[in-house]
């Protein structure tokens, strides 16, 4: 059985009403995909939220000694580069999960654990930054001139070695 022309395009406009093209903020959309990102965790995307802001959060003095390593249950996982920088941010312990608190508008925290960084790295620093630079690219090595070879024997083991070392072989030096 043939559709007319007017059937088909009948057709068509059925189906298209169907579909519903609904257009969004995009702050929405955001917030889904780091919803999906997280696993759906809110949680999880306040702390993604608080790596991302942690010198702004701590302030400059904790920040510098202070490096995020992350959270386990209600626990605020702290790094410090050496004993010195342990000792200053265990007096400090109260402040900074305060600070975290306050920052979730919700206590999240109840305590924070201060170790050793042992060559982690912190969550606060962007990906790119963990990645080590190139090394240089290896100069070429100069070439040897020959310029001893005017005083040297040139039937002499050495001077038949330094001439072939220089290139210089079946040249007259």
């Amino acid at each position: 059985m043939a559709q007319t022309q007017e059937e088909a395009n009948a057709a068509l406009k059925e189906r298209l009403k169907k579909r519903s093209l609904s257009v969004e903020r995009a702050d929405s959309g955001l917030a889904r995909l780091l919803d999906a990102l997280a696993g759906g965790d809110a949680m999880r995307r306040e702390f993604c939220e608080l790596w991302r802001n942690w010198k702004l959060v701590m302030g400059g003095d904790i920040a510098l000694l202070a490096v995020p390593l992350g959270h386990r249950d209600k626990r605020l996982l702290v790094g410090a580069e050496d004993g010195m920088a342990m000792t200053e941010l265990g007096f400090l312990r109260e402040e900074i999960v305060a600070r975290a608190n306050a920052f979730f508008e919700k206590p999240w925290l109840e305590e924070c654990q201060i170790m050793a960084l042992q060559g982690r790295k912190g969550l606060d620093r962007p990906p790119e930054a963990d990645e080590e630079p190139a090394p240089p690219a290896p100069r070429p090595a100069e070439r040897p001139t020959g310029r001893w070879l005017a005083e040297m024997d040139p039937d002499s083991p050495v001077a038949r070695c330094y001439r072939s070392f220089a290139g210089l072989d079946g040249q007259d030096s």
